[in-house]
């Protein structure tokens, strides 16, 4: 089958609505809030972020507006409402510890732009009066678990005993109001988590059983659970919206460190695990490596109080092997940002069984057996890659995967029932096997004009692939009373190859406050063919073929 659809899309009322959010505490005079200047506040040497406190402040040092920045993971965030004016501005930045630190400023609104971006404030730290300080630092004794501060959630994982060599699983479970359930799924208070995330990354695109069942708990220092609005380059991906996020902070110590963890064991009927995690976590990149290989009919860990609960495969042996890395990288000034995973998977699992029953009749009882033998490998591969650059005047962003599959499953079963002597047997055999193969990127590129608009460029490419994707089976029946015999021989072909692409590009109309509109132009064609076809290959030298 052969679809071909070509589309043009002219899009002249697309709107967006942007809302304005809180950025700190502050106690000022009413402001027009027609024009946003945003920045960010950052240590000068390790680029560690900063909720220092802003002055905004006019030539001659008046005062406008002050404000305390917000810190989320590795990035720091406060914006100014000002009057569209131009305007020569003084920022003035101090926290603990570090020298204060002033800026100049020059406004100058440009178009219909209705935000600015403001210089990065890198403060240096002041040593001497930052060790003068310590001597009034208290210390007590008590600790509490959690702690809300606005609308986010906030653990304190220190606070939980744990016993030693436990995981990070072994911590969620025990934070109240949270719910971990099977497959790593997380509940706070009844709402799921989307993601699980580890200094604001989330990595092995999502998959929190990685960290829960191989990140120590010692190495956590705290817990946040909020919604976290989406970046551009996740916009692009998943559109406009919130993500509920449950965050962990590593303690300083791991930060710019390594740390490593093996585990290894064996028991009885010749049952074996064996496991390693490694993490590196630095200024400018982030590495995550694990390893995984178990016969103990689990896709994860084993559970820590000693019962495997083999739920999903309670029959037979499954061997579970599985390598996988993660590794982001980005600059100091934190415009560039690279997300590398990949995972193996290999398993192989066998099945068998014998059942024999007897049915009691009055013309004599029937005496019944069989078997079945089942034997599945399955192999499978991803790769992704997201790259982002934003200043600016522009937004880069880019990703690419790879995902291959292969699966082969062998299997027989038979059954035969007796009397005085045979009444009839059957015999089953099959043989499957299947590959996949997709790939696919994409590119968003937007340069962006001083006078608020934009210039957008899209494009898409997805590939998929499956072939071989074939059954085998062969079906005996013997009817030893009537001396008949049947016997089918059966082979499906169902492959399948598909694509589709697409290209855009648009303009970006920038209004008054929060409002733009979109007009776009794209292109877009799909392809996909199927393949399916049947035959009774006992009847190819009858010259009867069918498909």
């Amino acid at each position: 089958m052969k679809q071909l659809m070509i589309s043009l899309l002219l899009l002249l009322s697309c709107f967006s609505v942007q809302a304005q959010e809180k950025s700190g505490s502050r106690e000022v005079t009413k402001v027009k809030k027609l024009y946003t200047l945003f920045g960010e506040t950052y240590d000068s040497f390790t680029r560690m972020p900063l909720s220092a406190k802003v002055f905004l402040m006019l030539k001659d040092s008046t005062i406008v507006d002050t404000l305390s920045a917000e810190v989320y993971n590795k990035d720091s965030f406060f914006k100014f409402p000002v009057e569209k004016i131009r305007r020569d501005y003084i920022l003035k930045a101090t926290y603990p510890g570090y020298f204060d630190t002033f800026i100049n400023y020059t406004f100058e609104p440009k178009g219909r732009k209705y935000e600015n971006a403001l210089p990065k404030i890198l403060m240096k730290r002041d040593n001497q009066n930052y060790e003068a300080q310590l001597d009034e630092v208290v210390v007590k004794a008590t600790k509490i678990q959690v702690v809300h501060r606005g609308d986010t959630i906030v653990y304190d994982a220190t606070a939980f005993a744990l016993p030693e060599g436990s995981m990070l699983d072994a911590l969620i479970k025990q934070l109240p109001g949270v719910e971990l359930k099977e497959g790593g799924e997380i509940f706070v208070n009844g709402k799921k988590v989307d993601f699980l995330t580890l200094n604001g990354k989330k990595l092995f695109n999502g998959n929190n059983q990685v960290m829960l069942e191989n990140l120590p708990y010692y190495t956590v220092k705290d817990i946040k659970v909020f919604n976290k609005k989406r970046t551009l380059a996740e916009q692009i991906s998943k559109g406009e919206g919130r993500d509920y996020v449950m965050d962990l902070s590593l303690k300083r110590d791991y930060i710019q460190n390594a740390l490593a963890t093996v585990e290894a064991g064996g028991g009885t009927q010749d049952r074996w695990l064996a496991r390693t995690f490694g993490l590196l976590m630095g200024e400018k990149h982030d590495a995550m490596l694990y390893a995984n290989a178990n016969n103990l009919n689990e896709d994860g860990a084993p559970r820590k109080n000693g019962d495997w609960l083999p739920s999903r495969f309670s029959q037979g042996v499954k061997t579970n092997r599985e390598v996988g890395l993660s590794v982001r990288s980005g600059n100091k000034e934190k415009t560039i940002d690279n997300d590398f995973q990949t995972t193996v998977k290999w398993n192989e699992e066998k099945i068998e069984s014998e059942s024999q029953g007897e049915v009691f009749a009055k013309d004599g009882n029937i005496l019944k057996q069989g078997f079945t033998k089942e034997k599945n490998k399955y192999f499978s591969w991803r790769l992704e890659d997201e790259f982002q650059h934003f200043t600016d005047k522009f937004a880069l962003y880019t990703s690419s995967y790879v995902s291959y599959d292969h699966a082969k499953t062998l299997s027989s079963a038979g059954t035969s029932t007796y009397r005085d002597q045979l009444i009839n047997e059957s015999l089953n055999q099959g043989l499957v096997k299947a590959d996949y193969l997709y790939a696919g990127t994409r590119l968003y590129l937007e340069k962006r004009f001083s006078w608020g608009d934009a210039i957008i460029f899209t494009s898409r490419i997805n590939v998929s692939h499956n072939k071989p994707n074939d059954t085998y089976s062969l079906n005996k029946m013997n009817y030893a009373v009537e001396g008949a015999k049947d016997v089918r021989n059966l082979y499906s072909d169902q492959h399948k190859h598909s694509y589709d692409y697409s290209f855009g590009v648009g303009y970006n109309l920038s209004l008054s406050y929060g409002w733009s509109i979109n007009i776009p132009v794209s292109f877009i064609q799909q392809y996909e063919n199927r393949h399916h076809s049947n035959y009774r290959l006992d009847r190819l030298d009858e010259g009867d073929l069918m498909s």
